[in-house]
């Protein structure tokens, strides 16, 4: 929930935020609050705030793209490397919110600072891992804007993609309000950290599974059950009034996050032509990651202002609902016979290149014996 640290830093950027019916207001009347500084210190942040959250999108569409090619090259699953993302990210959560703890009964104020400096540490040394990496990708015969062609020419993949969008906004309207509802409660901030510690732990064996699971339920399956789990955990967010309540809600994150993510990658993996592994991985990222994760913020940022955080929330997982019913009737109905045909041209494919690899090999042994001494020596001896 690393993008829920924009509303968390809001909500102590003029020293003091107070909730109030329909919206969040700062006290202006505070002693030490500086108009002028807050302001500029506001549009500064939100300047960086937003190039960091651009690149950010775009950084996990090509990671994915990236692990994508090393499990094909390698032979692994998707969901085990994922994994130890998981594990991070329930390493750093706590740790970073009890130095944010630490540091602000250190300084007398609220102090987000630790958090950025590890993050640029941590950002450094990803850096550092990749130039090592030996990547083999299959290059497309066609130009981009080709490639882009050919896909928007897949009925199911473009219903995908807008599917992935709305999903996308479920995870903004949560990443961006659900630390101010918790904040709302009274929440410590080490509890913040907690949630996602939660969530990343007792998804581990899930991501470890996470291929059998694909097997059993399929890739769409997964993308709508999202949907509905999304709905669950967005109206029982409104119902608590204690943050610690807030967990079982969080766990659901093994569905709508962990097994969400790792469908919609072997979807992409399945679906993508030959040579459009990465456009279509990119594509998928960068509906769900920037596009739907910003209409989700914005959108999010729109009800409270009228409806309040409760009915904003329960807004939102009714929409969640909606969308999922919507997305299994689509593809109950119409979108499962064009994957079935696209599977089934795969197979044919497949089974044709191992015949003819089959017959290169034959020709390649029977090539080599020839020239082979013992070969020649054992039929003259015959």
């Amino acid at each position: 929930m690393g993008g829920s640290n924009l509303w968390t830093s809001l909500y102590f950027l003029g020293n003091r935020i107070r909730p109030e019916s329909t919206r969040m207001s700062i006290d202006l009347n505070h002693p030490y609050f500086d108009e002028k500084a807050h302001n500029r210190g506001f549009w500064q942040y939100f300047f960086l705030r937003t190039i960091a959250t651009l690149f950010t999108g775009v950084n996990f569409s090509m990671l994915d793209s990236t692990t994508l090619c090393k499990v094909r090259e390698t032979g692994g699953q998707y969901g085990r490397q994922r994994l130890w993302a998981t594990l991070g990210s329930a390493i750093a959560s706590p740790l970073t919110g009890g130095l944010v703890d630490l540091m602000s009964r250190w300084r007398g104020f609220a102090d987000y600072s630790i958090t950025f400096y590890i993050s640029d540490f941590l950002i450094l040394l990803t850096m550092l891992s990749l130039f090592k990496v030996e990547l083999l990708i299959e290059k497309a015969e066609d130009k981009f804007v080709k490639n882009v062609q050919r896909l928007i020419k897949l009925p199911d993949v473009d219903v995908f993609i807008v599917m992935m969008i709305v999903l996308g906004s479920m995870w903004g309207f949560i990443e961006s309000f659900l630390f101010i509802f918790l904040k709302d409660l009274e929440s410590p901030t080490y509890l913040l950290g907690l949630t996602v510690t939660a969530s990343s732990i007792t998804g581990i064996p899930f991501m470890y599974s996470s291929k059998w699971i694909m097997n059993k339920v399929g890739e769409i399956n997964l993308i709508i059950l999202a949907f509905l789990t999304y709905a669950v955990r967005l109206v029982g967010y409104s119902l608590i009034h204690n943050p610690w309540l807030c967990f079982p809600f969080e766990i659901m994150e093994i569905i709508t996050q962990h097994l969400m993510a790792t469908a919609s990658a072997t979807y992409c993996a399945a679906a993508a032509p030959v040579g459009l592994l990465a456009t279509l991985t990119g594509l998928v990222g960068g509906a769900h990651y920037n596009i739907g994760r910003g209409t989700g913020s914005y959108l999010g940022g729109y009800f409270i202002s009228i409806f309040g955080l409760r009915l904003s929330f329960q807004y939102m997982g009714t929409i969640s609902a909606i969308a999922g019913i919507t997305y299994a009737a689509l593809h109950f109905s119409c979108l499962r016979k064009f994957e079935r045909r696209r599977n089934n041209e795969t197979e044919m494919t497949t089974v044709f290149d191992r015949k003819n690899q089959k017959i290169d090999d034959r020709d390649e042994i029977q090539y080599s014996t020839i020239w082979d001494p013992n070969y020649v020596q054992s039929n003259q001896l015959k």
